[in-house]
């Protein structure tokens, strides 16, 4: 019956992620910290949770509140940016669908950067991405405009993230 619906494939396979950065200017931020988690519908096939080390990182007072950034772990726990971005490439290709919130607005945006900047080819991964933010706009905000099969599923995102209604 809802056979077309995402969540009824088994099949398909969903990279969850985030970045936590050191603020949120989109063209300089670094992020200390990369989480994702990787699975179907019913398994959870692993999950990461890595943070990076930068030699310039730049983090404020307030971003380390609000992220919950402890400068002493990030210490004895950081790894290459180089490597990290590696393993974020190799779940992102592996992956069917790639989600999260805003990812649209800000996620992509620090992940093509920061490619960019280790010298890293970053992946064409837009077409894959759901954003929770978007979609949600789509049904919140008065927008009330439901996602319909068929339609360009980026471009719908894109004009809900922008509040474009189209009539």
């Amino acid at each position: 019956m809802n056979e077309h619906l995402l969540r009824m494939n088994d099949k398909t396979k969903y990279c969850i992620f985030d970045f936590e950065t050191e603020d949120l200017n989109l063209y300089s931020a670094k992020p200390w910290q990369f989480a994702c988690v990787i699975g179907n519908s019913k398994t959870l096939y692993r999950k990461h949770d890595v943070l990076l080390r930068w030699p310039d990182l730049n983090i404020s007072r307030e971003a380390e509140q609000i992220t919950r950034f402890n400068r002493l772990i990030w210490e004895a726990n950081a790894k290459d940016p180089k490597e990290v971005f590696e393993l974020i490439n190799q779940e992102l290709d592996a992956a069917d669908w790639i989600g999260g919130h805003n990812v649209l607005g800000y996620d992509i945006h620090i992940y093509r950067r920061c490619c960019r900047r280790l010298g890293i080819k970053a992946l064409r991964i837009e077409k894959k991405l759901i954003d929770t933010f978007a979609c949600g706009k789509g049904l919140k905000n008065k927008l009330d405009i439901p996602y319909k099969p068929g339609d360009d599923f980026l471009n719908y995102q894109i004009r809900m993230l922008n509040n474009i209604v189209m009539k």
